[in-house]
């Protein structure tokens, strides 16, 4: 046993000694293309005695990938120098499309094989899909393709779709469809699905999308859709040339309609033509679907209101429409009875079309033979709306009457408006409401009222001038209208908008005796709207004293005793002065009492009289005149004034007084 052991550690410490080779890649990826190539290196580690020669060779064939040398022989020098060779490899590109390929490399030692292990010595290449291997994916054409669309179970298209060059593996595109070229706004969902993907398996070319043309019985013109392939996966590609195809579906559902639905006649018109369209849009000009063919429709009439065969004819009956034609015309017999009687419907209903044509609104047509002897009545503004006047400051609102004459059946409506009739252009709202609304009549009521509220709103305003006018062409219910229509609706003006004129506070009004000449100094406030100028008359008086008697006149004591003066509009306080005259006395504790006496406005045109301007609450003001304002008093201060003096033996006494600047002798 103890021998063996001996024997294995004596192998394990030669086969260290001999030299090692190995590859220094063992796994590479490489394409394939014009000059490819790659390099495997080879590298010999440890002690050789002699030279080592080393064979690179496939484990399989590389005939039809690799060009010469398809195998390479590579030789390392005796000692224990470490050596790497290197060995070249070049691909064939032959332009035909393959899925990843791997090829195995293997070393062999040809010489000194007592000298050398190999260590690592497989080495795998892989040379990667190429030439389009998972395919080139398009349509097999452009298009159009053109589709007749079946109005009652559908239409199925295939679509071919192609793989080119190489079919690797599975692989897919997703498309969309989209509506191009759409003349009567329908979309993509006439066609479904209208997005999703085209799959190819492995090896599979060719893929057919199928898609459905929904039938919709609805009239159309011709419509082209596009189907686009957006993106290729898994490693395909798109054929830009081919990623799109037209489908177009041809007119289809050609529509019969009536060309309104509703038709009014007079009881004595004699006939009604109701006219019946094919092919024609709701317009009536437009033409839509196809109109190549003969069609037919039944038409059939019945009774809503009115009796069939006393106050019309029954009518039923084939429209035949030839290629091209569009117009038919259904002719009813109306039948008078000379009785006064509301309005008598009829109902004219399309049925049983033919196959390659299909009914579409309005399906249905209603035929009125208007009451006579206006047995719904004859609407009108009634003679006391037509001229009202209030104001927003009366805090009453106001309505306008709307009479019905004649007859009274059935509910009927009319709408209204109220529009200014002058050049303010606020919102109308600011000072009514509503502007406009429906009046309403119920079966047997003869009036009805248009209710109008006024907005307080505490902003001075002029006058303004509105019209309340009922609307003929709005009128329901088989009504008739006649004149009047419209009533006038003045609005004085409002909160003072011209102005509340009155004198300011006692301390703003003064006697300026110091001045050149003296004067009263007077100061107005003018509250509310300053809108215009003012003409405010003030009229003085001058009262002396209680105890005293005096027969001066007013027109002793100042230059005038009625002041008229204007109050400029924009402005809210005035001031302006009255002379005294130049020889008057004043006496201590006489009054000038002022008063406003009337106030107008001045050069200004208004749609009605005016409320303002108006005379405020403080109207006269009164100014008592001061001992430093006076200058016709003469005396004392005091009533009595003692003074002691002696008399003297011989010659006289003099004694002066100071009393209000005058000097007195005695």
């Amino acid at each position: 046993m103890l021998l063996l052991v001996v024997l294995l550690s004596q192998i394990a410490i030669l086969l260290a000694q001999n030299a090692q080779v190995s590859f220094l890649e063992t796994a590479i990826s490489v394409g394939e293309f014009d000059d490819s190539s790659f390099t495997l290196r080879v590298q010999k580690t440890g002690r050789s005695d002699t030279s080592i020669t080393i064979l690179v060779d496939p484990t399989e064939g590389i005939v039809n990938d690799f060009r010469v040398p398809y195998n390479q022989f590579i030789e390392f020098s005796a000692g224990d120098a470490v050596e790497t060779i290197e060995t070249t490899w070049y691909i064939l590109n032959d332009d035909i499309p393959e899925d990843d390929e791997v090829f195995t490399f293997e070393l062999s030692v040809l010489s000194g094989a007592g000298q050398v292990t190999v260590s690592q010595g497989i080495s795998r290449v892989t040379i990667e899909s190429n030439d389009d291997a998972y395919g080139i994916i398009g349509f097999s054409s452009v298009g159009p393709l053109v589709i007749s669309e079946d109005p009652f179970e559908g239409t199925i298209i295939n679509v071919t779709c192609s793989r080119e060059r190489g079919a690797f593996s599975s692989v897919s595109a997703t498309f969309e469809i989209i509506g191009i070229e759409l003349t009567d706004g329908s979309g993509p969902d006439d066609i479904l699905p209208s997005s999703g993907s085209v799959v190819f398996k492995n090896n599979q070319s060719e893929s057919i999308l199928s898609l459905r043309i929904i039938p919709d019985q609805i009239p159309e013109n011709e419509e082209t859709f596009e189907i686009r392939l957006l993106e290729a996966t898994d490693g395909a590609k798109l054929d830009g040339s081919l990623s799109k195809i037209t489908v177009k579906i041809l007119k289809n559902d050609s529509p019969l309609r009536f060309a309104q639905a509703f038709y009014l006649y007079e009881e004595d018109a004699g006939t009604a033509l109701i006219t019946v369209n094919r092919g024609l849009a709701e317009d009536g000009v437009t033409q839509l679907g196809p109109d190549d063919e003969t069609v037919t429709v039944g038409y059939f009439m019945g009774s809503s209101s009115g009796t069939l065969g006393l106050d019309a004819v029954a009518s039923n009956g084939t429209l035949t429409f030839l290629p091209r034609e569009y117009t038919k015309t259904i002719t009813i017999t109306i039948l008078s009875d000379n009785i006064p009687e509301i309005g008598e419907d009829f109902e004219i209903i399309l049925a049983n079309s033919s196959s390659n044509a299909v009914i579409a609104e309005p399906s249905v047509a209603v035929l009125t033979i208007l009451g006579n002897d206006d047995q719904n009545g004859v609407l009108f503004l009634k003679d006391s709306s037509l001229y009202v006047t209030t104001g927003e400051d009366t805090g009453v609102n106001t309505n306008f009457i709307v009479e019905r004459f004649g007859g009274t059946f059935g509910d009927v409506s009319i709408n209204y408006e109220i529009v200014r009739n002058d050049s303010n252009t606020d919102d109308i709202s600011n000072d009514l409401i509503p502007s406009e609304g429906v009046v309403y009549f119920s079966e047997g009521q003869t009036s009805s009222e248009i209710n109008i509220t006024f907005i307080d709103d505490n902003i001075p305003e002029e006058a303004e001038r509105y019209i309340v006018r009922i609307l003929p062409s709005t009128v329901t219910g088989g009504a008739s209208v006649r004149a009047p229509t419209e009533g006038q609706l003045l609005l004085v003006d409002s909160d003072d908008v011209y102005g509340v004129i009155q004198f300011s506070s006692d301390i703003d009004q003064s006697i300026a005796a110091s001045e050149s000449p003296r004067k009263l100094k007077l100061t107005l406030t003018r509250g509310g709207g300053l809108i215009g100028d003012i003409l405010v008359n003030v009229t003085v008086t001058y009262e002396l004293p209680d105890e005293e008697e005096s027969t001066i006149r007013i027109e002793d004591i100042l230059d005038i005793a009625s002041e008229t003066t204007v109050f400029p509009q924009d402005l809210s306080i005035h001031r302006f002065s009255i002379n005294i005259q130049n020889d008057a006395y004043l006496s201590v504790n006489a009054v000038f009492k002022a008063t406003i006496q009337e106030v107008d406005l001045l050069n200004y045109d208004t749609i009605l009289p005016p409320s303002s301007p108006r005379i405020g609450v403080k109207d006269v003001v009164s100014l008592e005149v001061s001992p430093a304002e006076a200058n016709g008093d003469v005396g004392f201060d005091q009533n009595s004034l003692k003074l002691e003096v002696e008399e003297p033996e011989e010659d006289a006494l003099t004694v002066c007084i100071l009393n209000n600047n005058f000097f007195f002798k005695f």
